[in-house]
């Protein structure tokens, strides 16, 4: 012990008055860059509504971490969407890049905005449409606040910065009462949009003031709080550009006192935008950057001034003092503690940054066993973003040690960790200390380089108080399925809550099991009579105190069999009957349950005790002992009853069913053949699926899915060994004739748990919607509720759910439109059956889908909600992107016997495009190359003289795909060149009627001229027989037999002598 004390220590002293010896330690501090979280400069990225939408780069983010960035400025311009919702597509690109932030372990500061122009029109939204579009932006920045270190107000104005603006103020900076209004909702609906723990930032000092009506800057007791005042902060866009930073400031001294006091408790960011020495030169920024509590500062803008910083050198010192920085100075641990008794630290540090943290943070203590590596927390009671600037920070920490500690060595840590689960145990979300040799890069933690001893010493100080050390890693019970059958076997995942040896009883364990309440006692020669007594709120004031253990207050009672609530008063042995519990018992086993609901008079907290008694009115034995207090237990978070897989090409797809509470989480981890679990993924509790990529197609992988909240957790749910299956197209292609095959990428919109996990998805393809259920029978009565405006004051109601709004129904074959609270027959639709599988199609123009974004959607399985943990759920309807138009295939010019050119024009809809090749014919066509959205032209150098080469293409966008071109190419150097254009309209090929049942008439018009040929293919572009070959006169009909055709979207393409081709869409029912 003191070999280790000397190389660790700079030296130890004994505090007399406790008779206690205290490890002392100094630390130095370096002055290096610091990637720590929430702060810093940051790189500005943005991504507009006009085109397809262009994702994160995870390398690129990843490199911002290399250079110390952890933060960007995400800029969501919404030019496309002045008049029209948000699209599904750009939403999901949204999304895709919050998770690739996560993925990256940066944060971002985002704003949202329509118009960069400072003329009249400049080009913004009016209110209604900004409202309709936090409302549509809520449920993502909800779910990924954990990743968004703050909101600017934006959406007004060019650039987002509420000036020149078209419907929120009468000329710039012209405002009467009524733009202040409009402006106020607007805010309003974003604090509502964020959870109460984000904040907002606005342009100006003085907008704070007049959106709150409120000239008094924040003061401690409101900060941090649900309070607008709280929730508000600052963002200056024109740094040090001028002495009112251009227009930021109004009132120099007024402003900027109040933005001084304002911005200690609320986050200020921005950038520079303009050069004005010596206003803008080291010595002034600096002043003005700690006076006004800075966090972040654009990296990209202006370069001019930037570069003043780093020639003047006070470059890096702001890079360094951006937000927190945080160095420890002394630290002092007692030498020495025993089980159960307290552990005394002392710690000095100092947060040399210009602000402290803003959004929730907390500091832990870990104490890790040398020998073994495990771990006990305690959480400091002090919220760090109260402690001083600049100025040495005292913590006084005393904890209890856990009574079960074992015996040894331990090394002191300090943590400050992301408070949100998904990134709770993630090093780059964790704050690390400004001092060489402390970080540990794989944990995340601080090591305080201190060993103490936990030795069995009854001399050593007892803890009396009430912050205790927990084990640091949680004992998740897996593959919970319990029945109550007096044998528990199914018990063996499961901690004891209590254990001894000698006597009749040796195990008490309890789990919540769905909504139930699971009890098992294991010893031998077990007497039938029994007591199980609970303290449900660990309150020993309230209840029956049970005598027999030390201080505790029964709520409730189990004896014999009968379930009995607490009745009397000042521990008084009162109790009333309330019915049974299920039981089985013989003489080594008490197995008993009971539902949840029964514990209402008391609610169960997270934290409870028991303890239990058998035979008491005989010769009793107690678990715990006799006097010892009562064992503690958990209420463990309700957990998942089952995962399902679907396997394909590298992939796996995950599914579910979500959480209905808030603050909890969903925690995936992975085996691959065999392996130990590893951490793959913490969700939202809401989510329902996840997509696994990367994989081995020759390994076999088991995943394990459990919940989790800030403190606490479920039992896990383990899945059955899964092999990928047989390659499947990465892109939806569909048919309505009820095999699975079609639905295996398609993640559910919604789930369900009956008696297995039922997935309900939805797919757009061509000119139809897709539905199915997989997991119900041919008879169960299944209804699909559609709120295709996402308006609730027009349409039906849903009986289940008490939801409005409803514009269509489909049930069984049928589908339905909404008419005065009835529901109106409005026409058959397909509807399938196999294996399991429910399969319903519908146009999308008898849904009126063919210009809705998104809808809300509701399912009903025999009276069960789907989704059933929510009232209803959202369907994002994709942009299904455009064929490439100018497809063509061309000889080289160079080199025209060993290279074929393919071009074509790109597309705004892509993310991207995929060539086919067929050699000798056009049957037999395989994947080529997938190209960028950016590529316009492939060349193939894997051709040769001996062959004949045929090409074709689609674009895709997520999992969504275009049509194919139609087949082109030859023998290179013999290519006849020919470029497939996409017609401009259908009407000269008119077909009716048009879905076809048996027959139809194709009508040409004359724009074909001389010889026709009218040819059917499938989407693929493969001919499927030849319609009809001669001369058309004006407007000839043309008679059409479907014959054996399946249902489905076919084309007609017709093309005549002088090379004219159009074409058009047949559908068959």
């Amino acid at each position: 012990m003191h070999r280790i004390l000397i190389a660790l220590s700079a030296f130890v002293y004994t505090l007399t008055a406790a008779g206690q010896t205290m490890l002392y330690r100094e630390y130095a501090r370096h002055d290096s860059i610091i990637p720590n979280p929430e702060r810093g400069f940051f790189h500005f990225t943005s991504v507009s509504s006009q085109g397809a939408y262009t994702p994160l780069n995870l390398n690129t983010l990843i490199g911002y971490r290399d250079q110390g960035i952890t933060l960007i400025f995400r800029n969501f311009y919404l030019n496309g969407n002045v008049s029209s919702d948000i699209s599904g597509d750009y939403l999901m690109g949204m999304e895709q890049d919050f998770n690739t932030l996560r993925k990256a372990g940066l944060k971002a500061i985002i704003r949202f905005s329509y118009a960069e122009s400072m003329q009249k029109p400049y080009g913004d939204a009016p209110l209604n449409i900004v409202l309709r579009h936090i409302s549509q932006l809520k449920p993502l920045l909800q779910k990924h606040s954990d990743v968004i270190l703050v909101l600017q107000a934006g959406f007004i104005g060019a650039w987002g910065e509420w000036y020149y603006t078209d419907y929120f103020a009468f000329s710039p900076g012209v405002l009467y009462p009524e733009h202040w209004e409009m402006r106020r909702q607007v805010v309003n609906a974003l604090l509502d949009a964020l959870p109460v723990e984000r904040q907002i930032e606005v342009r100006t000092p003085d907008y704070k003031r007049k959106l709150l009506n409120d000239t008094v800057p924040i003061s401690p007791a409101e900060t941090y709080s649900d309070l607008p005042k709280a929730r508000i902060g600052h963002h200056n866009d024109c740094f040090v550009a001028s002495k009112d930073d251009y227009g930021t400031y109004k009132d120099l001294v007024k402003d900027k006192d109040y933005l001084q006091r304002d911005s200690k408790y609320t986050l200020i960011s921005g950038e520079t935008c303009n050069v004005s020495s010596p206003y803008s030169d080291c010595p002034n920024a600096q002043a003005e950057l700690a006076r006004f509590h800075w966090t972040a500062l654009n990296l990209d803008y202006h370069p001019n001034v930037l570069g003043n910083w780093k020639t003047q050198g006070c470059f890096e010192t702001i890079n360094r003092k951006l937000g927190f920085r945080y160095y420890l100075i002394a630290s002092s641990v007692q030498s020495e503690a025993k089980p159960g008794g307290e552990f005394h630290l002392i710690l000095k540090l100092i947060n040399e940054g210009y602000a402290n943290p803003v959004n929730p943070r907390h500091a832990e203590i870990i104490l890790r066993h040398l020998e073994t590596g495990e771990e006990f927390k305690a959480t400091v009671q002090d919220d760090l973003r109260f402690w001083p600037l600049n100025d040495t920070i005292t913590l006084d920490f005393r904890g209890g040690l856990p009574a079960s500690a074992p015996e040894g060595q331990y090394l002191v840590l300090l943590n400050f960790p992301d408070p949100d689960p998904r990134l709770y145990s993630v090093p780059a979300y964790s704050v690390r200390m400004a001092n060489p040799g402390v970080w540990e890069k794989k944990s995340g933690m601080n090591s305080l380089q201190v060993v103490f001893n936990v030795i069995k010493k009854e001399s050593l100080p007892a803890y009396s108080g009430s912050v205790f050390f927990k084990p640091a890693r949680r004992e998740i019970p897996e593959d919970v399925n319990l029945t109550i059958d007096g044998v528990g076997i199914d018990w063996t995942s499961i901690p004891s809550v209590s254990e001894k040896e000698g006597g009749r009883i040796h195990t008490l364990k309890t789990i919540r099991y769905r909504d139930s309440l699971f009890f098992l006692v294991q010893g031998s020669n077990l007497n039938p009579g029994f007591q199980l007594f609970i303290d449900a709120d660990m309150n020993p004031a309230t209840g029956y105190n049970a005598w027999q253990w030390s201080g505790n207050g029964s709520d409730y009672l189990i004896e014999n069999g009968f379930f009995y609530v607490y009745s009397g008063s000042v521990h008084e042995w009162n109790w009333q009957q309330a019915g049974t519990v299920n039981l089985v018992q013989n003489d080594s086993t008490i197995e008993f349950g009971f539902p949840l609901s029964k514990l209402s008079q008391v609610g169960l907290s997270t934290e409870f005790s028991i303890a239990f008694v058998n035979d008491p009115q005989g010769t009793p034995d107690y678990l715990p002992d006799f006097a010892m207090p009562f064992a503690g237990a958990r209420l463990l978070l309700q957990g998942i009853p089952e995962v399902r897989i679907n396997g394909w090409n590298n992939k796996a797809l995950l599914y579910w069913q979500g959480s209905v509470s808030s603050g909890v989480f969903t925690a995936i981890e992975r085996s691959e053949n065999g392996g130990e679990f590893k951490n793959r993924t913490v969700l939202a509790g809401s989510d329902i699926c996840f997509v696994d990529t990367g994989l081995n197609p020759n390994s076999r992988y088991v995943y394990k899915l459990y919940r989790l909240s800030e403190d606490n957790f479920s039992g896990a749910i383990t899945s059955s060994p899964h092999y990928l299956a047989k390659p499947v197209s990465d892109f939806i292609v569909m048919k309505g004739d009820g095999d699975s095959t079609d639905w295996t990428i398609i993640p559910p919109v919604a789930t369900c748990f009956i008696d297995r996990t039922v997935p309900f998805r939805m797919a757009y393809y061509a000119d139809s919607v897709y539905f199915s259920f997989l997991g119900v029978k041919e008879n169960d009565h299944v209804r699909i509720f559609l709120n295709i405006d996402r308006d609730q004051s027009t349409g039906n109601i849903n009986p289940l759910t008490g939801i409005n709004g409803y514009d269509f129904l489909l049930s069984q074959d049928s589908l339905y439109t909404a008419s005065g609270g009835n529901w109106v027959f409005a026409k058959k639709i397909q509807r399938f059956f196999k294996d399991g599988l429910l399969e319903l199609t519908a146009l999308s123009a008898d849904l009126n889908m063919n210009n809705s974004v998104a809808s809300f959607v509701a399912g009903v399985i025999n009276g069960t909600p789907v989704p059933d943990n929510a009232p209803e759920a959202i369907f994002y309807k994709p942009i299904t992107p455009a064929r490439p138009a100018n497809f063509a295939v061309l000889n080289s010019q160079a080199t025209p016997f060993s290279k074929i050119i393919i071009q074509w024009s790109r597309s705004s809809d892509a993310s991207g495009y995929v060539i086919e090749r067929s050699v000798n014919d056009k049957e037999h066509f395989e994947e080529l190359v997938r190209l960028p959205a950016s590529a316009s032209y492939y060349h193939d150098t894997s051709v040769d003289t001996l062959h004949l080469y045929y090409y074709r293409m689609f674009a895709y966008n997520g999992i969504q795909r275009s049509d194919y071109t139609f087949a082109l190419g030859g023998k290179p150097g013999s290519i006849i060149e020919s470029v497939f254009s996409q017609p401009s309209s259908e009407q000269d090929i008119r077909i009716f009627p048009n879905p076809v049942k048996e027959t139809c008439f194709i009508s040409l018009s004359s724009v074909f001229t001389g010889q026709v040929f009218l040819t059917l293919y499938d989407l693929s572009g493969r001919e499927i027989s030849q319609v009809y070959k001669g001369r058309v006169a004006e407007q000839e009909n043309i008679l059409f037999r479907r014959s054996n055709l399946s249902s489905g979207l076919y084309l007609i393409r017709a093309v005549d002598s002088k090379g004219t081709v159009r074409q058009a869409k047949l559908i068959i029912q």
